[in-house]
């Protein structure tokens, strides 16, 4: 019975580190997905801005946006395509 209580009880603790280390790699997966995000959107802006003045707003709004509907549709179909 006390081997029980023992096994239990080590495969609590266990638990627990493991949990709180799944918990900090979360937090900095996270993290790195909002700097990511920030990134992206301020390259994003930075090639809008650069492509507004030969192309004007609306040709650079339009380019872009193409551009990252392909992107986002590549990426999906690489997901896609690894999942099966």
């Amino acid at each position: 019975m006390v081997a029980c209580s023992d096994l239990l009880e080590a495969e609590g603790r266990t638990l627990r580190r493991e949990s709180v280390r799944v918990g900090v790699l979360l937090i900095f997966a996270l993290v790195a997905g909002i700097m990511a995000l920030a990134g992206v959107l301020l390259l994003t802006l930075g090639l809008f801005l650069a492509l507004a003045k030969p192309m004007g707003d609306a040709g650079a709004a339009i380019l872009l946006g193409a551009l990252i509907v392909i992107l986002s549709g590549a990426a999906a179909w690489l997901i896609h395509r690894q999942s099966q």
